[in-house]
Order: C-alpha cells, then structure tokens, then sequence
C-alpha cells in the first residue's frame, strides 16, 4: 500500500513563513537607519549578526542566505528575511530637536518653526 504523512507545522510568533523562506520584523531607531548598525537577530541555528546598511528605509528587506526552512524536495534550503520597521520617537528631548533643526538648516530643508507659548 501506499504511505501518507502528513506533517503540520507550528506557527512561530517571529517569522512569517513563506514557501522556504521566513520573514521576521526588525525594529530600528531612525538614527541607527541613518547611520547603519550590526544588530543580534534570533535564527533557528541561534543568534547571527545582520548588517543594517546606511539609509535603510522604512519596509526594506535584508537577506539572510540559506537560513530559511529546507527544502523537502531536496532542493535549496530558504532564505531569512528581516522586514525594517523605523522607529520615531514621539518626543524630543531639547537638544535632540535643537540638532535636528541644525541638520535640517544645513541641508536646506524647510521644517515646522517650534511651538511657543505657556504649554511648550
């Protein structure tokens, strides 16, 4: 007779799975976006280290190879993909603001004068 197996694979908060490749999220400052950072990420095989390059934006994705799920048809093993989230403070503290709005004068960029008044 014929053999059946069924195999059900248990979902895992970190990654999303597609086919033989994972996504998971990655959240970074948007300093670290900016400059570039060597972050820690969670593998199946254990920590690795991911370079976030230089103006990485909002929703890019950085490849790690051959870390995804194996192929069950002997074929390629996946990919590990980390999706960037650019995380924005929602305040600033007053010397933070006084370089942005530095930057943003050097740069030539027009921003929002700060608030004044009793509240500020």
């Amino acid at each position: 007779g014929d053999l059946f197996v069924e195999i059900r694979v248990k979902p895992d908060d970190r990654f999303e799975r597609h086919g033989v490749d994972l996504l998971g999220r990655l959240n970074v400052s948007y300093i670290q976006a900016l400059l570039g950072v060597e972050m820690k990420v969670e593998t199946f095989e254990g920590e690795e280290t991911l370079v976030v390059p230089v103006g990485t934006g909002y929703g890019e994705r950085i490849c790690l190879e051959n870390r995804g799920i194996p192929s069950l048809r002997g074929g390629p093993r996946g990919h590990l993909y980390f999706e960037v989230e650019v995380e924005f403070p929602k305040s600033l503290k007053k010397e933070e603001e006084r370089l942005l709005r530095e930057l943003a004068k050097t740069r030539g960029e027009s921003v929002l004068e700060p608030k004044k008044g009793f509240f500020r």
